[in-house]
């Protein structure tokens, strides 16, 4: 789970949370939705300006995921964050299991467990699966 110390920062367009900060002495450590840190503590106005220009793309990416029982790291894309966990789904047809099958994660993700897939372009098998 996000640590409750952790307040959302939202884009001041449409008041869409990307992200949370985190008061570290007089700076602000900004973090994405997955919890990783982005970027080194800053003043509240650069470290929200970070995350909003971040955006929320990266979350529409392909990932990879160290799932248990598959002796590979299989692709997945994200179908749900919340301040608790996010879900992934499985978009790899080396894996065994049914596309779209889902993994949930707590937060913050564990980058070990869970990376971006930097050939990735964005999901390809589920989106293609009714009900998905």
């Amino acid at each position: 789970m996000i640590p409750e110390s952790w307040f959302p920062a939202l884009r001041p367009d449409d008041g869409e949370t990307v992200g949370y900060l985190d008061l570290v002495g007089e700076e602000f450590q900004p973090y994405d939705l997955l919890g990783r840190p982005c970027g080194d503590p800053a003043d509240y106005t650069d470290a929200e300006d970070r995350l909003s220009a971040l955006g929320l793309a990266y979350l529409a990416r392909r990932w990879t995921f160290a799932v248990e029982d598959h002796p590979e790291p299989i692709a997945v894309v994200i179908s749900e964050v919340s301040r608790e966990s996010v879900v992934v789904r499985s978009d790899d047809p080396g894996y065994h299991r049914d596309f779209g099958t889902p993994f949930t994660l707590p937060l913050p993700v564990d980058r070990s467990v869970l990376w971006e897939n930097p050939e990735g372009k964005g999901p390809r098998f589920t989106q293609a699966v009714p009900g998905r």
